[in-house]
Parts: structure tokens; C-alpha cells; sequence
């Protein structure tokens, strides 16, 4: 289901944008608009539905428009032409639409203080507040009990790991701590939508890395929508569920990282990833076969795994995997996290999710000699990966 829908949305920066939105119109390129109205089209024709609990991507160049796109998602730039509307609950908890385009001034507050946050590339805390004081802002804007606050202060905290950090000032922590209690912040207000421009940039490699994986690890536990912008390539590879391309204020490509690497639309999208490493981008959901392309054997109707019919998978009525055959010996489904502890024999299968990497799924198969079953989200088999399919997607050229 999505949450924020942008329908044919052009941005131009100077007044009176119709005689630039008509020289558009005529397909006319930007720096030509520039020459003859003195506008800059800043975003052009921007299509995207970003559906509830992703982490959607948008990235770019310098200039490619991909923070004015986030900042009018959140109705801080105004829209030349095209639609913007977000889906949240009401205080009656059901679905409401607001446009982001019509939304009076009471509406935008609105939804800033109870439905959309944002985390901003220069942290943005107030220095003469304590951590806790910067967590609890928006809820002291919103008028929120004090007792309410403290409790989601000090949750926040804890998810951030900074709890302790509470009375202490945002010059006495890292660049890295300042940026984790502006995203406490963002999260304390309990937002359906959390809006992230450029939220690590300024922060060094290693500890970048590391705040990607507090992010991952965050949105696994509370599947908020968050709107991620970044000119890192890896960075957008690593946290995207999908992902956005942006070239001259238009979107080029959208699509999952593998999606992206392996099937670029242009030579623009071509250039950006010809030097990315397979193996640490293509997830086990892009090189499987599906269930629906697997045989089944017709005497137990058992899935089966491999060309020469031995290894095969029972399942059970809910299309859970139950059981491993290896001929006629009867073995476990192993799940991968276990496998990792050492727990498995000749005759097992290891059961992984649709998100491993594909390192992963290379030394798990290359150790057991065996495919490996792939579930989705509710336990469910959904195909699996050998090592013909490995070698097929790494000799697979863009």
C-alpha cells in the first residue's frame, strides 16, 4: 500500500514558472529553459508511489533535484504543477489522504508534528538543550503529557543507544552520537513517515557504515516509511528497499538495487554502477528459482532441489519447508542463523531468507554442496538458489 504518492510533479524556481512549464511542454532541455525565461526547472515530471514500510532511496548527483523532491514531499518547496498526497491515520485512526499541494498552513503543522520528521545532514540540535530536551521537542511542540514525553524520550534513546547520553550537551558527542539523537528525535514523535536528506554524508566511512546498520536494525523492529536522500551509491545499495535515480530533476530509473545493477535503462544509470561489486548488492530473491519453475516429485510431492532429483524439500500445507530428503534419508531444515552456529549434517538444508546477500548464499552452498530453500516474510517457500544460479547471475552482463 503506499504512503506518499507524487504524480507528474514539476518544480521551477522563479516567479511566473508558465512560460517555462510551457518550453517544457515542448521538450525543451533545461539549460535552453534557462537561456530564454531566466527559470531553473528544478524538478520535472516526477512519477513514484512509495509504499508503507520501505526504505525509499532517491539519489543523484549535486543539483540532480533530489532534495527539493524530499523537501516538497514535506510541503517545504512549492510545486509549480503535479499532485503530492500522503495516507495516514487520522485521530480516529483510520486512512486519511492530504494533499501536500492544498494543505492549508493548520494542516502542514499538522502533519509535521504527528506524521512526517525529518533528519537533516547537519544534525540541526539545539545546543543550549540537553539530548533529552532535543529528543522531546517535537512532542513539547505538539503539547504531548509530560509523562508521555519522558516514557518516549526514554525509549527513543534506548533504541539509539544513548540513554545514558540524556543530560549531557550535543557539543560533548561525536558527529556520529548527534546524528543518532536527531533520528531519536524523529522517532519519538511516533511518525508514520520519516524524511532522511542526506542524514550521514559528513560523517566518516567507518562510522557510517556503522549507522547504516543501526538504521536497518531500527526499521526491522519499527516499519516506518522512511524517504532516504544520498549521492553515495553504496550507501543507497546497502539501505534501499528501492531506489531512485535522479538525473537533471528527472527520475531515470527506479527499481531494487539488483534490479538496478543488472538491467540499467541508461547510460547515465550504466556509468553510476559499472563498477559495483555483484556480490555485495544481489540478494537471494534476485538469483532463486521460484517455487512456480521447481519440479515436484510426482510420488511425495516433494519439491525438488536438484538435476539429478536426490535433494528435495517437503513441505508442509502451508507451503512451510518441514523436512529435507537426500535420496531416501530423511534430514532437517536448517535456518540459516542456526547453520552459522555449526548445527548441521550431511542430509540437512539450510532455509534462508529472500535478503541475503549473495556472499552469503556462495559460502553457504559452496560449505553444504547442497542448495539452499528461500522463504518470504511469513515462513512460506518461495524458490531456491544453487550454484547454477550463482554462476548465472555473476556472468549475467548489464
Amino acid at each position: 500500500m503506499s504512503i506518499i504518492d507524487i504524480s507528474n510533479v514539476d518544480i521551477v524556481y522563479g516567479k511566473g514558472p508558465q512560460a517555462a512549464l510551457k518550453l517544457l511542454d515542448q521538450g525543451q532541455q533545461s539549460t535552453t529553459i534557462k537561456e530564454a525565461t531566466g527559470h531553473t526547472i528544478a524538478v520535472q515530471g516526477v512519477n513514484v508511489s512509495i509504499n508503507r514500510g520501505e526504505i525509499f532511496v532517491i539519489m543523484g548527483l549535486s543539483g540532480s533535484g533530489k532534495s527539493t523532491l524530499l523537501r516538497a514531499i514535506n510541503g517545504l518547496e512549492r510545486i509549480s504543477r503535479g499532485q503530492i498526497d500522503i495516507t495516514v491515520n487520522n485521530e480516529e485512526n483510520r486512512p486519511a489522504r492530504y494533499s501536500m499541494v492544498d494543505a492549508d498552513d493548520a494542516t502542514l503543522q499538522n502533519l509535521r508534528t504527528h506524521h512526517i520528521s525529518m533528519v537533516f545532514q547537519n544534525f540541526a540540535l539545539f545546543p543550549w538543550k540537553t539530548v533529552a530536551k532535543n529528543v522531546a521537542f517535537g512532542l513539547e511542540i505538539a503539547r504531548k503529557q509530560r509523562g508521555l514525553i519522558e516514557q518516549r524520550v526514554k525509549h527513543c534513546l534506548e533504541l539509539v543507544g544513548l540513554l545514558s547520553y540524556s543530560e549531557r550537551y550535543p557539543s560533548e558527542l561525536s558527529g556520529a552520537m548527534q546524528q543518532m539523537v536527531g533520528l531519536a528525535r524523529a522517532l519519538a514523535t511516533d511518525a508514520d513517515i520519516i524524511l532522511m536528506d542526506e542524514p550521514f554524508s559528513a560523517l566518516a566511512p567507518l562510522i557510517k557504515k556503522r549507522l547504516h546498520d543501526e538504521l536497518l536494525k531500527l526499521q526491522r523492529d519499527l516499519y516506518k516509511t522512511i524517504v532516504f536522500i544520498t549521492h553515495d551509491l553504496d550507501e543507497a545499495l546497502k539501505l534501499g528497499s528501492r531506489i531512485a535515480i535522479m538525473q537533471d530533476g528527472k527520475i531515470v530509473q527506479i527499481g531494487r538495487s539488483e534490479e538496478i545493477i543488472r538491467y540499467p535503462k541508461t547510460s547515465f544509470v550504466r556509468d553510476f554502477v559499472a563498477h559495483v561489486d555483484q556480490t555485495k548488492v544481489l540478494r537471494a530473491r534476485a538469483i532463486m528459482t521460484s517455487l512456480a519453475d521447481l519440479t515436484v516429485n510426482p510420488t511425495d510431492s516433494s519439491v525438488v532441489l536438484d538435476p539429478s532429483k536426490n535433494v528435495r524439500c517437503l513441505l508442509d500445507n502451508g507451503g512451510r519447508p518441514r523436512r529435507s530428503l537426500c535420496g531416501d534419508v530423511a534430514g532437517r531444515i536448517v535456518p540459516w542463523t542456526l547453520y552459522q552456529s555449526g548445527r548441521f549434517t550431511e542430509h540437512d538444508i539450510v532455509l534462508g531468507n529472500e535478503h541475503l546477500m549473495i556472499k552469503d548464499l556462495i559460502d553457504t552452498i559452496g560449505r553444504t554442496k547442497k542448495p539452499m530453500v528461500i522463504k518470504d516474510r511469513a515462513g512460506k517457500m518461495i524458490g531456491a538458489v544453487t550454484s547454477e544460479s550463482i554462476l548465472n547471475a555473476l556472468s549475467l552482463k548489464s
